[in-house]
């Protein structure tokens, strides 16, 4: 398991140098103002390279085989189905209200209280909102 684990997170740091490396390909010319639309995957490459590295070095420190976590395939199966759904609708309904309910239904399959998981679904849908719209300039 701990091999797997270290090869899957090399793929993975692989294949995000390899897009974060395509990110300078990106034509800037179109817009001279604000930080262009490379900035924004090469913040996320770079902060998913960070990961997998310290992913690496930590199951490279391991000495015990980690306890497999199991997990219920009827919650998986309810998460790839409403992610799904949410990928589908996104250019239907406006993201406000598909990323509220799907923030709410994932809140409901981690089995998360109502309340709290209302009010996450809610303020991180509008903070994801403004900081594209108001920051990155970005229509969702």
């Amino acid at each position: 398991m701990k091999k797997l684990r270290i090869g899957i997170n090399i793929t993975i740091f692989i294949i995000c140098a390899y897009l974060f490396r395509e990110t300078f390909q990106f034509n800037n010319s179109l817009n001279q103002q604000g930080v262009g639309p490379s900035f924004f995957p090469r913040v996320l490459l770079a902060i998913i390279m960070l990961l997998t590295f310290i992913e690496i070095f930590t199951s490279l420190k391991m000495r015990k085989e980690a306890i497999p976590i199991t997990s219920s395939g009827k919650r998986l199966t309810l998460f790839a189905l409403t992610f799904l759904v949410f990928i589908s609708l996104f250019n239907t309904l406006p993201f406000l209200v598909i990323s509220v309910g799907f923030l709410f239904i994932m809140g409901i399959i981690l089995k998360i209280k109502l309340l709290p998981s209302l009010l996450f679904s809610i303020i991180l849908s509008i903070s994801v909102y403004y900081i594209f719209t108001q920051g990155f300039n970005i229509i969702l």
